[in-house]
């Protein structure tokens, strides 16, 4: 007789059989189709622990220059490109200074090491317009560029005037799908920012008094003999 709820010690004491372990006993042939399935739910076990390894990997912050910046060029449609040779640079260069009244040499990049992201904002009616490159970062095979454009407030004065708001940019060489994000947000005029620092004239003004001296005022010699 066996009984399984006494604890294996005092079933020895009171001279009772310990309860046998049972086993389960597999058929032969379903042995190869249960290790199969072993093998599987391993292996579906390390890749996605692989994937979520992978998936938690910080996107790596890449280092950039500014080659060059301004709101006149000869890029006159909107561009966002990527240029990894000497060749496509000088042509870029070449577009954007044909209307330049003093044709200057581009900037030195070297493209054994380096690679130019271009981004602007083609024609716009008056000043006020910016573009900006924010952040590059490398995630896995995706490059992201994280572009800023700015727009004039509306009932700003602004120069009326064309203008080509672009800016070029070197990173070292990444091999990788290149996707541009954009974000548009309204830049603050210099006016506002002017007001901003002022004090509101709602604020009071402290008057300084003058102090009233207890000292007798001075008279004249003449008062001084009429007395």
């Amino acid at each position: 007789m066996q009984f399984p709820h006494l604890h294996a010690a005092r079933v020895k004491a009171l001279g009772l059989r310990a309860p046998r372990p049972q086993r389960v006993r597999v058929p032969r042939h379903l042995l190869p189709t249960l290790r199969a399935f072993a093998g599987l739910g391993l292996a579906a076990l390390l890749v996605g622990l692989g994937t979520g390894c992978a998936s938690r990997t910080p996107p790596h912050k890449l280092t950039w220059r500014s080659v060059s910046r301004g709101v006149t060029s000869g890029l006159d449609q909107p561009r966002r490109e990527v240029i990894r040779t000497e060749a496509e640079y000088y042509r870029l260069w070449a577009s954007h200074a044909a209307t330049l009244q003093r044709m200057a040499l581009p900037p030195h990049v070297d493209f054994t090491r380096e690679m130019v992201v271009v981004v602007a904002l083609g024609n716009r009616p008056t000043g006020g317009y910016f573009v900006d490159v924010v952040d590059l970062e490398l995630q896995k095979s995706t490059l992201r560029v994280l572009v800023s454009e700015r727009e004039p407030r509306p009932g700003l004065l602004q120069m009326q005037q064309v203008t080509q708001p672009y800016q070029i940019v070197a990173l070292p060489i990444v091999q990788a799908r290149v996707e541009f994000k954009t974000v548009r947000e309204q830049a603050p005029s210099r006016y506002e920012r002017k007001v901003r620092d002022t004090p509101s004239s709602k604020t009071p003004v402290r008057t300084t008094r003058p102090s009233r001296s207890h000292n007798p005022p001075l008279r004249s010699p003449r008062d001084a003999s009429s007395r």
